[in-house]
């Protein structure tokens, strides 16, 4: 399967009650992706097992799953073979279209300059993020949930792991080896919307690939493990949210029926919001001086998700630009139309939330001791 397709998120609306059958939906609707025609059930059964090297095609969540996606429309099922409809093809060529020239966007800033070619550039950069993930995707994800620097700390280790890899990777001019891998330190330590979505869409799909290689373990750890919860937005999600994100509304909106349904609350801490206003307040001073400078040049090819939303929205003179900041830095009141997004803005509420999730014995039993290896 083409590393993109791996890395990209696809939205599937065949909710399943366990984590890993939901991740083996989104997997079958890729491999679908790449057949070109119509494929016989036990032909795709054995493809399955083959890219997996696993025997989901026998399990016995398999016949449910697929018959599942059937009735959402997610696949067709005629004469004994599968296909997409056209339409779901449609979306996740556009998924991938919009993956590639974030690569494109990312390959001019942070690795632009070197000896190697740049298809061999791509290659390698693609190839040692999937590696960076498969080793550090623990750190990631708690310095993306908890604000922490474990990524920023482990620095020296990471450079020398990712080196070891760029030396093996073919075609490489020898003399990058030691800047690429610089570079991309700079790269995943770098808070962009770019950079962001691009990480994003990697670490769930490391999450998706450790939820089904692991599915015995997890099966029993259902949606409903997260019932009456309270959800925290990070900054990331919230500028994504603010921003409109066209290739995240549907994930969102399923997202936010998901919550509606387990009665799960969406808020945001103070700190949160803070850092949610800095970042605003960053790229406004950085959009607002590209404008000043080279005047309608610096929208005429928009390299970042802020000035593409501004132009969207009918920005075309300075004065839109910071009228559209000036919006931009409220909080958006819902995940998309429905659930509102609460401030936690004093420690006797966030007090309150922690003080009913620890008494809370059914939850804690259920999300005890699965860790995902």
């Amino acid at each position: 399967m083409e590393k993109i397709l791996q890395s990209i998120f696809v939205h599937v609306d065949a909710s399943s009650k366990t984590l890993a059958n939901n991740a083996i939906a989104q997997l079958l609707i890729k491999l679908l992706y790449t057949c070109d025609k119509p494929i016989k059930k036990d032909e795709f059964a054995r493809m399955i097992d083959e890219q997996t090297h696993m025997s989901i095609s026998t399990s016995d969540s398999f016949d449910a799953i697929m018959d599942t996606l059937v009735e959402r429309k997610e696949i067709a099922f005629k004469k004994g073979e599968y296909c997409l409809s056209s339409s779901k093809r449609e979306r996740i060529k556009k998924t991938i279209e919009t993956s590639k020239e974030r690569i494109e966007i990312i390959l001019d800033v942070f690795f632009s300059g070197m000896h190697s070619e740049r298809e061999v550039i791509r290659e390698w950069f693609q190839d040692i993020t999937i590696k960076f993930f498969e080793i550090y995707a623990d750190q990631w994800i708690s310095d993306l949930l908890a604000g922490s620097q474990h990524i920023r700390n482990l620095g020296e280790s990471i450079r020398s792991t990712l080196i070891n890899r760029t030396r093996t990777f073919p075609n490489l001019d020898k003399r990058d080896e030691a800047e690429l891998t610089n570079r991309f330190f700079t790269f995943v330590t770098t808070r962009n919307s770019d950079v962001d979505a691009y990480l994003w869409e990697h670490g769930t799909s490391r999450f998706s690939a450790l939820l089904i290689s692991n599915r015995q373990g997890v099966d029993s750890l259902t949606l409903e493990s997260f019932s009456n919860s309270t959800c925290l937005l990070d900054t990331n999600v919230l500028i994504f949210i603010a921003l409109g994100a066209k290739d995240k509304i549907k994930s969102y909106e399923q997202l936010e029926k998901a919550f509606e349904q387990l009665g799960i609350s969406v808020n945001v801490l103070y700190i949160t919001k803070s850092e949610y206003e800095r970042r605003i307040d960053i790229q406004r001073e950085s959009t607002i001086k590209n404008i000043e400078k080279m005047g309608d040049l610096a929208t005429k090819i928009p390299n970042d998700s802020f000035t593409q939303c501004a132009l969207e929205r009918q920005c075309t003179k300075k004065e839109d630009f910071e009228t559209f900041f000036d919006i931009l830095r409220e909080l958006p009141p819902y995940v998309t139309n429905k659930l509102k997004i609460e401030l936690l803005d004093h420690s006797k509420s966030l007090e309150n939330a922690i003080e009913n999730a620890q008494k809370d014995e059914t939850k804690k039993k259920n999300l005890k001791n699965y860790t995902l290896h």
